[in-house]
């Protein structure tokens, strides 16, 4: 076969190894082209042409510039004490968690507790005291029923209410000694008693001496009220007072022809 130029369109040789020409109207041969491609009688060539790399223009995936931004970025390298920090740190919150629980606790239990009323309520629990040992001593000793029943119900009245101050002051942390609550015993009264019943006076003497000791006590259940803010023991001595009061109150009751014993 040979080569036929036409005008205006491409010209390929089918030859083995003849160079593929390309002419054009106003165009000078092409020197520079790709070699023919060669066709086996089973229809098949045997030149492939070569695959043209196409331009990265960012969209193929691949970062022509990764070699350079990838090795210079700095790596984060983990601490090896990270994990016993983190511990330690749960410790540290664990701690003071318990310590302000523990502040809280106690501030609760102080402002629950009757604080600056503890020595009036002490001061109130020793007139009791010494009420009570006055009025007990009166057992057999008054000659007069009404003063006998008197002095019974006040021993009975005031023991009951010294028991409930004592409950009270034990769940605060406060104990009564014994001595403790002997400090208002007075020896003068045991003395102007002795001397009463030999004087054929002693109802009028004990209803006298009951009756200036529930006064007092009432004059130090109102200076207790007024001085604590706990609604506990304010609630504790209105109940005293009002037992007091009740006592006060049977005491001017009492006939006069009892007191005087006449």
């Amino acid at each position: 076969m040979t080569n036929r130029p036409t005008f205006g369109k491409i010209s390929i040789s089918m030859e083995p190894n003849t160079p593929q020409q390309v002419s054009g109207p106003g165009q000078p041969p092409n020197t520079t082209a790709t070699p023919a491609f060669q066709q086996h009688p089973n229809g098949q060539y045997t030149v492939v042409p070569p695959l043209q790399n196409a331009p990265n223009d960012g969209h193929s995936g691949h970062n022509p510039y990764e070699f350079i931004m990838g090795s210079t970025a700095p790596k984060k390298k983990r601490f090896k004490g990270a994990g016993q920090t983190s511990f330690l740190m749960r410790i540290a919150l664990l701690l003071g968690g318990a310590l302000i629980l523990l502040i809280v606790t106690i501030v609760i239990a102080s402002a629950l507790a009757p604080k600056s009323s503890v020595p009036d309520l002490i001061a109130v629990a020793q007139r009791q005291q010494e009420i009570d040992r006055v009025s007990g001593n009166a057992n057999g000793q008054a000659t007069s029923q009404d003063v006998a029943n008197f002095a019974a119900n006040v021993n009975v009245s005031i023991t009951s209410s010294q028991q409930q101050l004592i409950a009270y002051l034990a769940q605060h942390r406060t104990t009564l000694s014994s001595k403790l609550l002997a400090g208002d015993q007075n020896p003068k009264t045991d003395a102007a008693l002795t001397n009463a019943a030999s004087a054929n006076n002693y109802d009028a003497v004990l209803v006298q001496n009951l009756t200036q000791q529930l006064k007092t006590y009432e004059g130090l259940l109102k200076i207790t009220f007024n001085q604590t803010s706990n609604n506990q023991t304010k609630q504790l001595m209105q109940a005293c007072f009002a037992t007091a009061s009740k006592l006060l109150q049977q005491a001017k009751l009492l006939p006069a022809s009892a007191i005087n014993n006449s």
